[in-house]
C-alpha cells in the first residue's frame, strides 16, 4: 500500500479522538516524529493542533506567518502535551509545513516533557 511521505514539521489532517475518547473530529496535527522514522515506519507521531487557546506551558501559538507552505484557517495552537502515534493511512492530506523557528520551539517543549 502506498502512503504519503511526511516530514517532521508537516501539518496533516486526520480523524483525531477527543482526549476522553468519547468521539473524534477531523483536525490538523503536527508531525513531530523524525523524517527518517516516518520513512521507515507505518506510523507517525503527531501533536494535536487546536483552535482553542489553552492555559498551558505546553502550547505553542501558530499562525500563517510561521508556515513555509500551505495555510491554516485561523490562528491555532500546537498542543505538545497531546501526542499520539497514528497509522500513516489515517493522514490522507498534507495542508502545511511550519518554519524552522517554530519547529525548534516544538522540539524544545518535547525535550522538556521527556527530560531529553
Amino acid at each position: 500500500m502506498s502512503y504519503l511521505n511526511f516530514e517532521q514539521g508537516d501539518i496533516a489532517v486526520i480523524e483525531l479522538p477527543f482526549s476522553n475518547y468519547t468521539g473524534s473530529k477531523l483536525r490538523p496535527v503536527l508531525v513531530v516524529s523524525s523524517s527518517s522514522f516516518n520513512r521507515n515506519n507505518l506510523d507517525l507521531v503527531v501533536a494535536k493542533i487546536t483552535g482553542t487557546k489553552l492555559d498551558s506551558d505546553l502550547i505553542i501559538e501558530i499562525n500563517n506567518g510561521q508556515l513555509v507552505e500551505g495555510a491554516l484557517k485561523k490562528k491555532s495552537y500546537i498542543d505538545t502535551g497531546f501526542l499520539m502515534a497514528v497509522e500513516k493511512s489515517l493522514a490522507t492530506k498534507r495542508i502545511a509545513k511550519i518554519n524552522q523557528i517554530t519547529l525548534a520551539k516544538v522540539k524544545e517543549k518535547l525535550a522538556n516533557i521527556f527530560s531529553l
